[in-house]
């Protein structure tokens, strides 16, 4: 059985009895052919890489994964060996793998995409293609945390309206001990003068991570077989000898930065 791998910062594990999947993230542009990315428009798209989706990029018919894959933002591949992935610096990155028909996925949930479910339709895909939701394995990667999504009422408003109540957090004021509901929610990191949001601010919060567990749930995922990574892109800080303040991009703490976190996994051939 081949090792464990994974590449960068980030969280890497074992999903799957029968295979190893490797799961990281990285904060390298060169990563983005070797992994293969949707365009990532907030859809609510998915789409399945297949061998001759390779073969365009490798006969030069396209000069990118995003224009393979445009107006989508999730992809699932039953192919050995190859990385898929998405780009994130602050919504939440999905991986999924269905064991029983060797397959993974790579979902990319904005705000955008988890009120409109792109969790639930990878997952009804997956199954479209025969496998077992309740044997589905995922893991949410690191995205901005409740505490430091705050968000208008308005939108809360909307994901109470999509049935995600649960993930909607009352603001400081209503909470005595002070700090939102989600005061728990991220345990990464001390956080910094541009980390977290004031928990002071009578805003609604948000807690992204949540609401794709209970997507994920409601699509027949069993909550068991559910990882959740406890970093946030925001306020998480590296405080390691070598470390370099903050290890994940967030465009709420650098508006307008353009680099994104790369979360892939692959799936590995089995010995034998």
């Amino acid at each position: 059985m081949k090792n464990l791998l994974s590449f960068g910062f980030g969280d890497a594990m074992r999903m799957g009895a029968s295979e190893i999947i490797a799961a990281g993230i990285r904060r390298d542009v060169a990563m983005e052919r070797a992994v293969v990315l949707p365009q990532q428009t907030h859809s609510a798209n998915v789409a399945v890489v297949e061998h001759r989706h390779l073969d365009r990029l490798r006969n030069g018919d396209a000069t990118s994964w995003p224009e393979i894959f445009g107006d989508t933002d999730a992809l699932i591949t039953r192919l050995p060996g190859v990385w898929i992935g998405v780009r994130t610096a602050d919504c939440v990155p999905v991986l999924l793998c269905a064991d029983d028909i060797r397959a993974i996925a790579a979902i990319h949930a904005g705000w955008k995409g988890t009120r409109s479910d792109i969790v639930g339709a990878t997952v009804r895909r997956l199954v479209d293609m025969g496998a077992d939701a309740a044997r589905i394995r995922a893991y949410i990667g690191p995205c901005i945390c409740a505490d430091c999504y705050e968000v208008s009422p308005e939108l809360a408003e909307e994901f109470r309206a999509a049935g995600l109540a649960a993930g909607v957090l009352q603001p400081a004021a209503a909470n005595p001990t002070g700090g939102t509901d989600a005061g728990a929610a991220c345990s990464a990191g001390a956080p910094t003068t541009d980390g977290r949001q004031d928990t002071a601010s009578p805003r609604p919060h948000i807690d992204l991570k949540e609401c794709n567990r209970l997507r994920l749930i409601r699509a027949g995922v069993s909550d068991t077989l559910i990882t959740i990574s406890h970093h946030c892109t925001r306020h998480t800080t590296d405080t390691s000898p070598t470390g370099s303040g903050h290890p994940l991009y967030s465009y709420r703490r650098n508006p307008g930065e353009t680099g994104r976190n790369i979360t892939a996994i692959r799936l590995c051939e089995l010995n034998g």
